[in-house]
This record gives C-alpha cells, sequence and structure tokens, in this order.
C-alpha cells in the first residue's frame, strides 16, 4: 500500500477494525481513481493488508486448501484450535477474486468507505 501513495488510519468509530484508506502524502484525502490498472493495483494491496489482519489482529491461521500442492488451491483462515474444538465449525465462503478474497465481501467497500464495513 505505501509503495502505491496510501496507507490505513483509524476510522470513525476508533475501533481495532474501523481503518479508513488514506492517502500518505495527506491524511484527509482518500482513494483517487486513477484508472482500472492503478485501481486493481490498489484493491490486490488492501487484499493483502486485510489477509495479514486475519493473521496478527484476529489471530487466524492460514491453512493451504488442499493440504498438498496442486494446480487448484486456495488459502482458508481458521483458528488455533478448530481441531481439538467440539464446538460447530462456522464456515464462510467468499466470492470470487477480485473482490470476493478472504477477508472482504467488496474491495470497493474496504478502498471508498472503512474496512468496518
Amino acid at each position: 500500500l505505501a509503495k502505491l501513495g496510501y496507507e490505513f488510519k483509524p476510522g470513525p468509530s476508533g475501533g481495532r477494525s474501523d481503518l479508513v484508506l488514506r492517502k500518505t502524502s495527506d491524511s484527509q484525502k482518500g482513494f483517487e481513481f486513477q484508472g482500472q490498472a492503478h485501481y486493481d493495483q490498489v484493491g490486490e494491496a488492501v487484499t493483502a493488508y486485510v489477509q495479514s489482519q486475519l493473521i496478527g489482529l484476529c489471530n487466524l491461521l492460514p491453512l493451504p486448501l488442499p493440504p498438498t500442492p496442486c494446480d487448484a488451491n486456495s488459502v482458508v483462515y481458521a483458528s488455533s484450535n478448530f481441531q481439538d474444538s467440539a464446538s460447530p465449525l462456522l464456515l464462510l465462503i467468499c466470492g470470487s477474486a477480485p473482490g470476493g478474497d478472504a477477508g472482504i465481501w467488496g474491495r470497493s467497500l474496504c478502498i471508498n468507505s472503512t474496512l468496518e464495513e
């Protein structure tokens, strides 16, 4: 994100996950559309940031799916004790990429609004 001139700053509620995308050169300015290629680059950087927060903020573990390398693969995020738990399992299935990656219901919300939304 920083290479593209953006960073996440605390949002209106001040909550740990309430962050807004701002320009590094002017923290009052948000995303500025500079063409589809730029939007896609920012979207990929936002996705990477959100997925790092799943690990750091939410304490989830990225697990490859399937567990062995193959042509079709993905990553799922699980709590560290999911295999030992007798509790029900909650499975959230995201939309298709781009824009529906793990941790993101819509890239445009993350880019133009807040991560909390």
